[in-house]
């Protein structure tokens, strides 16, 4: 039977720098981002991370409270270069910065042995390659099981195969079913997978997480490494369920036609008298027969094809038919009488458009510095500080790690790994340690 005893913090991260960084003082005199409150309260996490999906999942996690530490290499993150500065305020807010050359900077396992999660998109190539890194991963004395995220384009046996979301578009088929015909792929006009895959790992990590606290056993936990894999081409898997499980039933694979749906009807774009489209969505027979009857009053339509099996075998004729009844009248005509009906429906809007729309207020968040960004769906709004320059806190860092055992961890003779004698984890000297409301805290260093 498992424990499922409750602990405070201080005994998962009990280390000098995660304590120092938990105790809201030593921020403030360190002139660390500020972290909220939230699940991850206190909780150290190492992004070794570029681009977005990586960045996403450690934002995301930060925006519960989490110490988020992002290391960088001395040319930093590419993203910096081609995301607008909100944008990349958006993935990286409140997270701490340290640019290093992994190879040679002794602050690199240091801050490893920090972590309680580790987030790594890297290509698999950068991460075997990465000596320090897969020596720790490996070293079976570490002093705090860790969760070790790695992001990759594919799974399984092409795990090594480089992938991003224009490619994992293509190989997964996700370019095919978007496109309006077998000749004309066509890529989604943003990063879908980059973002879910953001978010599937955080759900990996707090499902792992959560299972670690209760003391549920972990199969393949190994060395105190507790691994959870996320590739782009398993989050497309979950876009495209329906065609994947067709293919695996060998089911053909049908075709989109325009704005068509090939699972439901009605289910598509409609212009109107003025030249504007709307969207109409009926997903139930209720919904089609409310829509034919008291919207375009066309009731034959309704009864003709009253189930969804016959509206999907009779789809083109259908929208050619209520094509035409809704070009005889301009959009706030019929916009008006979907809204009187019931009937699930939207203006098809630029983004220009949308963002001008009373409910587009809840989409932005902000800096603490008033940089704006994108919120978090579920409404919550944390106070974030903004997002670091390249290597901001390179300098607080070294200065906190340096008084943490500078020996090195492992050895790498002749290219060889080989562990060190096992030795307790540096902790801070009792003279750094005072009672506070009965919690350990570290005094300013």
């Amino acid at each position: 039977m498992f424990s499922t005893r409750s602990f405070d913090i201080t005994e998962l991260a009990a280390t000098q720098l995660s304590l120092t960084l938990m105790d809201t003082d030593n921020i403030k005199t360190f002139g660390l981002p500020t972290s909220p409150l939230g699940a991850f309260s206190g909780i150290p996490i190492i992004g070794i991370t570029e681009h977005i999906a990586g960045p996403g999942a450690l934002s995301t996690l930060v925006e519960d409270g989490a110490i988020g530490i992002s290391i960088e290499p001395p040319t930093g993150d590419p993203a910096r270069k081609y995301l607008s500065h909100e944008c990349y305020s958006t993935f990286n807010a409140g997270k701490i910065s340290i640019a290093m050359k992994l190879k040679e900077d002794v602050n690199y396992i240091k801050i490893l042995r920090e972590a309680i999660i580790i987030i790594d998109n890297r290509s698999k190539r950068a991460r075997d390659g990465d000596q320090v890194l897969q020596a720790f991963l490996n070293d079976p004395h570490k002093s705090n099981r860790i969760i070790y995220c790695y992001i990759s384009g594919f799974p399984g046996e092409e795990e090594a195969r480089p992938g991003n979301d224009v490619t994992v578009q293509a190989a997964s088929g996700m370019a095919y079913v978007n496109g309006t015909s077998a000749d004309s792929p066509l890529k989604v006009g943003f990063l879908p997978l980059d973002i879910a895959t953001a978010n599937w790992a955080v759900i990996a990590i707090q499902s792992r997480f959560i299972q670690m606290l209760r003391g549920i056993p972990i199969e393949d936990e190994n060395n105190k490494v507790i691994p959870v894999h996320v590739s782009l081409a398993g989050v497309a898997s979950r876009f495209l369920c329906s065609q994947y499980l067709d293919a695996k039933q060998e089911r053909p694979i049908k075709q989109r036609t325009g704005n068509q749906d090939n699972l439901i009807s009605l289910f598509s774009f409609f212009q109107t008298q003025d030249g504007r489209n709307i969207s109409i969505g009926t997903l139930t027979d209720l919904s089609f027969k409310v829509f034919c009857h008291d919207v375009i009053a066309r009731p034959d339509l309704s009864d003709a094809y009253a189930t969804n099996e016959l509206r999907i075998q009779a789809n083109n004729y259908l929208h050619e038919e209520i094509q035409t009844v809704m070009l005889t009248q301009p959009s706030q005509y019929w916009l008006d009488k979907l809204m009187l009906a019931g009937v699930a429906h939207a203006e098809v809007n630029t983004v220009e458009e949308a963002a001008k729309k009373p409910y587009s207020k809840h989409f932005y968040s902000k800096t603490t510095e008033g940089t704006p960004t994108i919120a978090r769906p579920d409404g919550r709004k944390p106070e974030l500080d903004p997002a670091p320059t390249l290597n901001q806190h390179g300098h607080t860092l070294e200065k906190l790690l340096g008084n943490i055992s500078a020996k090195p961890a492992y050895d790498f003779g002749k290219g060889k790994i080989h562990f060190m004698p096992a030795r307790s984890k540096p902790r801070i000297q009792d003279n750094h340690i005072e009672k506070s409301h009965g919690h350990r805290r570290i005094k300013s260093i």
